[in-house]
């Protein structure tokens, strides 16, 4: 509720009151669920609310970005379209961008203090009755023992504060290191297929090694780059620990492995470069969890000439929506958005051949693996619940078009329309759009440039 009514009135930041007292509660409430390392910073001075998932209320809080042109990958196959020839740069969807900056100005401060301060300036505050029922809430329960001195003295809340701003200090010494690696890292990402290919030279997998903080410099490396292509909800720090003794050591080359859904192949350049394929594979256990999205249509609004569907995140990595022609068709159209299933490809091969056609020849020059293939979205129709988009890769059938923006020119011969964007990605690896945009046109094959730097590819599977 916070979230959206920020997004309404264009609030970008907002101060929020968590003090001293809230801090303590909060290291105690993570040690309690087994938190360690730098899961014990506790709440932090300065945080973002962004749009990556739903709850909030924000995903429309900002102006759309793309990945910048150092970072958008795309393969170049050769004539056969059976090897990759270099690494290119190309154009990419559109990403998410926005969110609300939480401050906390008063975390320094205790309960005490403030209520002292409010008493002396002769200020009302409100507090929340709630806070009194013990039983309401571990929070509440520990809030109670810490104010009436029931807690151990290595539990109280002036030294679980302490613990806190020493861990926020400890990623302090690092984090311009980070921030350096990453500058200096060669990192491309491909949003039609959630991938992340990334190199770190010789020299830089040798500095992480040397650091007295090694192991928490390549988790949160790993941790940002998995991020990437990875949902939220299966990405933590703490699954992240067996890949870690992996990745960025000296000898760190073998076979794929998974981590939070992400398949990740390592291999080692000519010149003793690390590079990695991070690309996000099928989550699901079962074909029966295939993720429907209902979509809402706001039909109080006019539409001149299409209606628009609410967006929608799909699986912590896509924004959807849906729209139809109100001068062609009389209702929205019974689509859904899901996971490929065994057997699409031999109905959409029958009903629609082309479509079919530029899929597969996505696949090959992209060099996208079958277990990959099947966590991309598909736009789904018709009584068989046949493919009709592959939004992603922005491909569809006759009846259905891309539309990158609602002011774009639409496609004369479409009557059906969806909109895609991807999530949103840290703010190094995009840019603003340029003023001077062309509509989005559909083409099997994009622009692309030559990379200033190429590298050998992974290992073909």
């Amino acid at each position: 509720m916070i979230g959206a009514a920020c997004r309404d009135h264009n609030i970008e930041t907002l101060l929020v009151a968590h003090h001293a007292d809230d801090q303590a509660e909060t290291v105690l409430i993570r040690l309690i669920n087994n938190y360690l390392g730098m899961g014990l910073r506790g709440i932090q001075s300065v945080s973002t609310m962004d749009g990556e998932t739903a709850r909030y209320g924000i995903y429309q809080s900002g102006k759309p970005r793309r990945v910048s042109s150092e970072h958008a990958l795309a393969l170049k196959m050769d004539h056969s379209g059976s090897q990759p020839v270099e690494w290119l740069n190309a154009s990419s969807m559109l990403t998410e961008a926005g969110g609300i900056s939480l401050i906390r100005p008063l975390l320094q401060f205790s309960k005490s203090d403030l209520i002292a301060t409010c008493l002396d300036a002769r200020i009302s505050w409100v507090e929340d009755q709630t806070n009194k029922d013990v039983s309401l809430a571990t929070r509440n329960t520990l809030r109670y023992m810490n104010e009436n001195e029931l807690l151990p003295q290595a539990l109280r809340a002036e030294r679980l504060q302490a613990l806190s701003s020493a861990i926020t200090a400890h990623r302090d010494t690092y984090s311009a290191f980070i921030e350096e690696l990453i500058d200096q890292a060669e990192i491309l990402i491909d949003t039609s297929c959630s991938r992340v290919i990334c190199t770190f030279s010789a020299s830089a997998v040798h500095s992480i090694q040397i650091h007295s903080c090694a192991d928490h410099i390549r988790a949160t490396l790993l941790h940002e780059l998995i991020s990437i292509v990875a949902s939220k909800e299966h990405l933590s720090t703490n699954m992240l620990n067996q890949s870690t003794i992996r990745f960025l050591q000296p000898h760190d080359e073998g076979p794929t492995y998974q981590e939070a859904g992400v398949g990740i192949t390592s291999w080692l350049q000519p010149d003793g470069a690390h590079s990695y394929e991070m690309l996000t594979h099928n989550v699901r256990s079962t074909v029966e969890e295939t993720p429907l999205v209902d979509w809402v249509y706001d039909l109080s609004k006019p539409a001149d000439i299409v209606r628009w569907s609410d967006w929608q995140l799909w699986q912590g990595r896509y924004w959807l929506r849906l729209g139809y022609r109100v001068d062609v068709l009389n209702g929205a159209p019974k689509a859904s958005v899901r996971y490929r299933r065994k057997g699409d490809d031999q109905i959409t091969s029958a009903k629609e051949p082309r479509l079919q056609e530029l899929f597969q020849l996505h696949k090959r020059r992209c060099k996208i693996p079958k277990a990959a293939a099947y966590a991309m979205p598909v736009i789904a129709a018709g009584p068989d619940d046949e493919i009709v988009a592959f939004p992603a890769y922005g491909i569809s059938n006759r009846r259905w078009a891309l539309v990158e923006d609602e002011s774009d020119q639409l496609d004369p011969t479409a009557d059906c329309f969806y909109m895609i964007r991807y999530k949103q990605l840290p703010a190094w690896a995009t840019e603003p759009l340029c003023s001077n945009r062309h509509p989005y046109q559909q083409s099997a094959t994009p622009g692309y440039r030559k990379l200033s730097r190429s590298r050998p590819f992974p290992p073909l599977r």
